[in-house]
Order: C-alpha cells, then sequence, then structure tokens
C-alpha cells in the first residue's frame, strides 16, 4: 500500500512537470545550436543554455518543495499513510527524473552534435560536461536544502549560491579544464576526472543528508506551518 501511495506521488509530480521538462529540451537544444555560431549569437546561445537548467532546477526545488509546503497541497500528502523518509523519496525521484530527462538529453546532444558539426570544439567538451555536472550538483543542493529547511529564506540563500558558482566556476575552472591537445583520451584525464567525481559526491552528499534528516523526523510538522 506505501509503495504505491509512493509510486501515486512521484506520478502526479511527473505529470506536473510534462510542459516544463518538454519546454527545457526545446529551449536547450535551440541554445545548442546556437552557441555553435561564433561571435555574440554564440554567446547567447550558451548563456541561454546555462539559464534554461538553472531556470528548471530552481522550479523543481522551489516550486515542487517550498511551495507545496505553503499551499494546500501539502494537506494531500498529509492525509497519506506515508512518513517524512517516504515523502523524501517521492520528492526526490521526481525531481531528479524531471531533472535528469532534459538535463542527460541536452548533455548527450553537447557531446554528439560538436563531433559531428564541430570537430575542432572537441578540447571544450570536458569543461562542457563539468559545467552540466555542476549544474546537477547545484539542483541536488537545492532539493535538499528544500526538503531539510522548508523555508523560503534558506532556498533563496541557496539560489544565489548556487547560481553564483556558475559564473564562478565558468571563469576560474573552464579554462584549466580545457587542454590545448588534440589526444580525445588525454581530454578526460587529470582536473577534469577529479572535478567531475567531486561534483558527484557533493551531489550525493547533500541528498543523503535530506534523506537522514527526514528519517529522524516523525511527522510532517516541519515546515508544513509555514
Amino acid at each position: 500500500m506505501t509503495r504505491s501511495v509512493v509510486g501515486h506521488l512521484i506520478r502526479k509530480d511527473l505529470f506536473l512537470y510534462r510542459w516544463l521538462i518538454v519546454g527545457t529540451v526545446l529551449v536547450g537544444l535551440c541554445s545548442i545550436i546556437l552557441s555553435g555560431s561564433a561571435g555574440a549569437v554564440g554567446a547567447g546561445g550558451q548563456i541561454l543554455l546555462v539559464t534554461s537548467v538553472v531556470v528548471l532546477a530552481v522550479f523543481l526545488a522551489v516550486h515542487g518543495v517550498i511551495s507545496e509546503r505553503q499551499t494546500r497541497s501539502l494537506l494531500f500528502a498529509l492525509s497519506l499513510p506515508i512518513s517524512p523518509l517516504q515523502y523524501t523519496v517521492a520528492k526526490v525521484v521526481a525531481g531528479l527524473v524531471a531533472f535528469l530527462i532534459p538535463w542527460s538529453i541536452l548533455t548527450a546532444a553537447i557531446v554528439g552534435l560538436t563531433h559531428v558539426f564541430n570537430p575542432g570544439a572537441v578540447g571544450a567538451l570536458p569543461s562542457s560536461v563539468a559545467l552540466m555536472g555542476l549544474l546537477l550538483t547545484n539542483f541536488c543542493i537545492l532539493t535538499a536544502i528544500g526538503l531539510i529547511s522548508g523555508s523560503e529564506l534558506w532556498s533563496v540563500v541557496g539560489i544565489i549560491a548556487t547560481n553564483t558558482s556558475v559564473p564562478l566556476f565558468m571563469a576560474a575552472m573552464v579554462p584549466r579544464l580545457t587542454p590545448a591537445t588534440d589526444g580525445v583520451m588525454a581530454l578526460w584525464s587529470g582536473p577534469i576526472v577529479v572535478t567531475l567525481l567531486a561534483e558527484f559526491a557533493v551531489a550525493v552528499l547533500a541528498l543523503a543528508t535530506a534523506f537522514v534528516v527526514q528519517s529522524r523526523r516523525t511527522d510532517f510538522a516541519h515546515g508544513a506551518a509555514a
């Protein structure tokens, strides 16, 4: 019974997110195509791509978690025979699926289209993939903050912090992760591997922290009255 309820909550969220997922994919693909151009058009495409993924992450984390606590939507969860941990499982799984579908498509498109249409830019792929990894990590952090705090204020702080990390990463890390070499294997060694592993570790740690905190709660009282 409990598993079916959790599954119902996941399907409900994915149904609500369906157009957001489709819209992000379409905007992202158009952005990738534009980013292959030279000059201002290419730069604008890169900015639009990052912005579309950031907006997706913020919407899923804030609307999917915080807004639900501030509206009557949470009353539906309160009436179900599930624990705070099971509620967390439903929100995290739905959010991850909704984020990973467009994220995976766009990341694969970046790699594939670069190899096919712009092989001269293959050297920039490690930094591009690392940037997409950072956006995934930021989403996991925002989701964890929303689930743990239930606070709009802390979510805003998280949004500011994660969004600030993106231009800092592009300015400080991207040049270091784009080696001047034509060897494909060399592109994915050294600093890029460390960076990707660090992003994965932080993402897992953020979600694991949310699960640990929620497992220690016995009801939805925290944040429900906000």
